[in-house]
This record gives C-alpha cells, sequence and structure tokens, in this order.
C-alpha cells in the first residue's frame, strides 16, 4: 500500500454510521424481499433490471453510486516480451487528475518494488507504474519505460482493450530515439532491444507532435564532436538553451550514458575514454521537453 512515506501500522476505526444497508434480495439479480409474496409480471417487467435498494446514513449517495456507477474512460495496454508473457498497463481518463506529468496519490498505480528482470511499465516522477490517470488532451504523453536483463529482448506493444474511449482518439508509441509513431490502436510496435534499462527513448502519445528536424535543429543550434585528444565530446551550447539532460546511446539504441545538466553553459563535455570505437546517438532533452538527437563517430580507446 502506498502511505507516501509515512511510517506504516496503525489502528482503523470503523462506527455504525459507515454502514450500507441493502434491503433483503435487493442484489441486481434479485426481486426485493426474500420474504415478498410473488405476483405476475408483464413482458415489459421481466426484462428490468431490478433497482438495487440502498440505505445509509452518513450521507453518502450510495442509491445514485450503486445504481449509476461512473465510468471512467480507460485503455489498457499490452506488453507481449519475449513472446512469453505479458505486462499491462492502464490509462485512465480521469478530469479530476491534478497533473499529467507527476505522481498522484490515489490517482496512479504503482509497480510492484524493483518490478522484474524483464519489464514494461508507465513513468511518472521515475516511478514505475501500472496505473496511470490523465486529464486528457491530445497532447499528453506517457512515459513508457522497458527493461531487460539480456540482450535480444523482443517488446510487442499493441492496445488490448478500450472502455469508453471516442473513436475519435489515436494511440501511439513514440519512439524518440528514431522519431517514429506506432498507431497501437490499429497495429503493434515492435521491437527487439539489447540488455539494459530504457526509461527515456520510449513514450505514449495522442497525437503526432510537430517535431523539429534532427539534424536541422543539430546543425543549427549545437556542435557535437570527438575532440580526440582529450578523449571527450564536445557541445557547443551558442544559444545558451537551457539542457536538463544529456543521454547517449550506442546504435542499438542501448543507454551508455546519462548526466543532468539544468544548465545554459556555451560548452559540455563527455568523456569517451571508457567507450568502444563505433556510431553513437547524442540525445539532449531541453527545458521546454524538446529532445534533440545527434548521430557521432567516436573513435575508441
Amino acid at each position: 500500500m502506498d502511505n507516501g512515506g509515512l511510517p506504516g501500522g496503525g489502528t482503523a476505526v470503523f462506527n455504525n454510521a459507515m454502514r450500507l444497508y441493502l434491503a433483503e434480495d435487493s442484489t441486481t439479480g434479485g426481486n426485493g424481499s426474500v420474504f415478498a409474496k410473488n405476483k405476475s409480471k408483464g413482458k415489459s417487467e421481466e426484462h428490468k433490471k431490478p433497482e438495487v435498494i440502498a440505505m445509509s446514513h452518513n450521507g453518502i449517495d450510495y442509491q445514485e453510486i450503486i445504481n449509476n456507477p461512473l465510468i471512467i474512460p480507460e485503455i489498457r495496454v499490452h506488453t507481449k516480451i519475449d513472446n512469453t508473457f505479458y505486462r499491462e498497463s492502464v490509462i485512465a481518463f480521469r478530469d479530476g487528475t491534478p497533473n499529467n506529468d507527476t505522481y498522484n496519490r490515489f490517482f496512479d498505480g504503482r509497480n510492484y518494488e524493483e518490478g522484474l528482470t524483464r519489464d514494461a511499465y508507465l513513468l511518472s516522477e521515475d516511478k514505475e507504474l501500472v496505473i496511470k490517470s490523465i486529464n486528457y488532451t491530445d497532447d499528453t504523453t506517457i512515459p513508457i519505460g522497458l527493461k531487460t536483463n539480456k540482450d535480444d529482448t523482443t517488446f510487442d506493444i499493441s492496445v488490448y482493450s478500450l472502455k469508453a474511449i471516442p473513436e475519435s482518439v489515436t494511440i501511439y508509441v513514440h519512439d524518440k530515439l528514431n522519431d517514429t509513431y506506432t498507431d497501437i490502436r490499429n497495429n503493434m510496435f515492435s521491437i527487439v532491444l539489447k540488455e539494459g534499462l530504457y526509461n527515456d527513448r520510449f513514450e505514449i502519445a495522442f497525437s503526432k507532435q510537430n517535431t523539429l528536424n534532427i539534424e536541422t535543429v543539430a546543425a543549427s543550434d549545437f556542435k557535437i564532436f570527438e575532440n580526440k585528444r582529450r578523449n571527450h565530446l564536445e557541445i557547443i551550447n551558442p544559444k545558451r538553451l537551457e539542457i536538463d539532460h544529456i543521454f547517449l546511446y550506442d546504435v542499438s539504441g542501448k543507454l551508455v550514458f546519462e548526466q543532468p545538466m539544468f544548465s545554459n553553459k556555451r560548452k559540455h563535455t563527455v568523456s569517451t575514454k571508457s567507450l568502444s570505437s563505433g556510431i553513437y546517438v547524442v540525445s539532449l532533452k531541453l527545458s521546454d521537453n524538446q529532445t534533440l538527437n545527434k548521430k557521432v563517430v567516436i573513435s575508441g580507446k
């Protein structure tokens, strides 16, 4: 149970005002009191769903809650891992969600601690979730994390079921590294990943955002190159844009380096001493949530 970091334990108190009273045999399949005399019914009454009679003394209208339950629109996303088992993630459309970009107790559901060695989950404020509630807008995005403890692990992501979701709502997996959108409402997103943790690469999106051309942005706003003599990458930021995070991926998409920055310095460096030669992708996450990617060649040790 999520207690928000408070100490566990305590006493639960129940009193008579909390009771919910149901008349005898007032279930949805019942017909009133078990002692009521049966009487003939017309054809229109035979198929009429009996009303549940609920009485309460605590001020809550259980009669309305039971007979007219609130329907919360939801999307159930299934991720098939290694063609062996599924992990389910639920996105609930709740108008009262305090903030789409934060973890909200009583709205969101946490993944159990540590999770699995191969896993898929939604993310909010670095917390792994099985349920994420949002106040829906088509520009909302929800990070989805994937992890595996072995190379060549397959992940197949698709929508399993929908409840009260309008036909007009599109649902995509956005691969930020390759800047691709896959419609998982009608199709499946499939990828093979090497061993590693992928918490910053993928997200659920409800529209294709107007992304800037990766090469154009990198060339015009940043210069990224290897300084072989000093064994590091140099990231030149002439416009002093605010950089929140620097990520470095190998050509397979595996994260090999990350560093929080929160800086608008003109120059940043990343050591290449421990890296093998090859092609890498530098990914810069800016303060406005834009992600800019640039391929670089590293000569190696």
